[in-house]
């Protein structure tokens, strides 16, 4: 009886039998008043019959009158048999005086008990009898009906009371039969309401079952049982009501806790590979100063050009502490969403222009060219002279000039890096529709034909710290930070950054952003 389910059956059967008792009390009731409402306007009727046919006699005596009443009394009840025989045969007429003596009687005496009864002495006190008086007869055998009624005849200086007293056996019987009908109707009801209880309570508790055990689940800390396979959830059909939309936002909910506990554990993991990793990246220039100042402290100034190459290496070591301090604080920025990005309308062939003229001498001292792809539309050669063509068509989209030069530097600076003497790097910029929006979107590709990058390393090289090649990319003052910086920034413009790239024969990365408006 602890289960909500039988707390539920047993209520639902008990309001069941309760509606079904109440209604059976009610039709009982209704069918007994009208019952009796009947035996009280036929005895309504046979007295006012009896009444109207002896005021139309010339009754001068009162000696007269039993005998008159006796005729009219059999000759009425043969009448009116044809309608009710069987009551009409048995019904008793009495005439009784006013004090209450009994003067005709058409079946046997009355008793000193009847005479004495309640409905006769409220007759003879002037009381309208309004409903028949159903009771036992004083000889314990039967229950009767007793009507009684005052009358006067002309000429007559007394009232007369009739009696008229109805045997109720048939109409007992039609009460017992209606009785045993409704108890059976509502042993029925008792059992269909105890199967159909059971099974409503069943799919009701279903629900607060499953979800209670969630719940405890979710308590006991076990949130990947609390949230359950989704595979599995989807082949269920929760119930549309408010129970089941309540376990359909429970699951969502241990779902989501349970992907939030997975990222906060991930986010935590990677905390510590960040501290690990900056703790790495610092101790690294540290140390070497750290043991090049010492060098000098114990005499190593003695020798002029140690001395200047000690502290060129001192200085690079300060500058590439100086490089990731301020990559580590332009990351921190962006995490706590304190990174500021005015968004204008800009031209990037105009952000890659400025950037690729900047960097050109730095590309000539490798014996490297910064130029546009061959499929870029340009101004003719013959109007160029000693500087990089411009670019026929404006890009126009809405950024921060500032921070998309930080992206393209990065990535332009990172292929002079990685690519031989003597190459090529190339910059393309291009107007396409998006595939999955349908929208226009600008393009940018920046190739070159350096070391390249391997395929299992592609998907990682956006990660903060992440080196394809620790040592060399050490070794060129990389901090390891550039291309998170560079992902960040592309994603502040609603845009996305990704690289083709073939071990041994260069890569190509691309920035794509949505299609802006020089009105906008």
């Amino acid at each position: 009886m602890g289960s909500i389910k039988w707390k539920m059956a047993t209520l639902y059967s008990l309001l069941v039998v309760a509606v079904m008792l109440s209604c059976g009390v009610l039709i009982i009731f209704a069918f007994r008043s009208t019952e009796y409402k009947k035996v009280y306007t036929e005895c309504e009727y046979t007295a006012e019959r009896i009444v109207d046919v002896l005021s139309v006699q010339e009754l001068t005596s009162e000696e007269e009158i039993p005998k008159a009443f006796g005729e009219v009394v059999t000759s009425l009840l043969i009448e009116t048999g044809g309608t009710d025989a069987a009551q009409s045969s048995e019904k008793s007429v009495y005439l009784l005086s006013e004090e209450g003596k009994l003067l005709y009687s058409r079946r046997k005496d009355l008793s000193v008990q009847d005479l004495s009864s309640r409905v006769l002495i409220q007759a003879r006190n002037g009381q309208a009898q309004t409903e028949i008086y159903v009771h036992t007869a004083y000889d314990g055998t039967s229950t009767v009906a007793d009507y009684v009624t005052m009358f006067s005849l002309p000429g007559i200086d007394h009232p007369y009371m009739i009696l008229i007293r109805q045997p109720m056996e048939t109409i007992q019987k039609n009460l017992q039969s209606v009785i045993y009908i409704i108890l059976l109707i509502t042993l029925i009801g008792i059992l269909v309401a105890g199967i159909m209880g059971y099974f409503v309570a069943s799919s009701i508790s279903r629900p607060i079952l499953k979800l209670t055990k969630k719940s405890q689940e979710l308590a006991s800390g076990k949130l990947e049982e609390a949230a359950g396979d989704p595979e599995e959830e989807k082949n269920e059909v929760p119930e549309s009501d408010e129970l089941g939309q309540l376990e359909i936002h429970f699951d969502e909910m241990a779902h989501e806790l349970s992907s939030s506990i997975i990222e906060l554990k991930a986010m935590e993991k990677m905390q510590k590979e960040f501290v690990a990793n900056v703790s790495h990246e610092l101790r690294t220039p540290i140390t070497t100063i750290k043991s090049y100042v010492e060098t000098l402290l114990d005499g190593g100034t003695d020798d002029p050009e140690m001395t200047r190459h000690f502290l060129t290496v001192v200085d690079q070591e300060s500058d590439r502490m100086t490089a990731l301090v301020t990559d580590l604080l332009e990351l921190s920025k962006m995490d706590s969403h304190q990174a500021t990005v005015s968004k204008k309308p800009t031209d990037l062939a105009m952000v890659l222009y400025r950037d690729l003229s900047e960097l050109m001498f730095e590309a000539r001292k490798k014996g490297q060219t910064l130029q546009w792809a061959p499929d870029m539309e340009t101004e003719p050669e013959a109007d160029v002279g000693e500087r990089l063509p411009y670019p026929m068509d404006e890009f126009i989209i809405l950024g921060d000039s500032h921070r998309l030069d930080q992206v393209f530097r990065n990535l332009l600076t990172n292929a002079m890096k990685y690519s031989p003497e003597n190459s090529g790097i190339y910059v393309g910029i291009y107007r396409v529709i998006n595939e999955e929006t349908g929208e226009n979107e600008i393009r940018v590709k920046i190739e070159d034909h350096g070391i390249g990058i391997a395929k299992e390393d592609q998907e990682n090289i956006f990660d903060r710290f992440y080196r394809v090649d620790k040592a060399r990319s050490r070794a060129l003052g990389g901090t390891g930070l550039g291309l998170a910086i560079a992902k960040e920034i592309t994603e502040l413009h609603d845009g996305r950054i990704y690289v083709e790239s073939e071990l041994g024969k260069g890569s190509t990365f691309w920035v794509c952003f949505p299609e802006g408006s020089a009105d906008e």
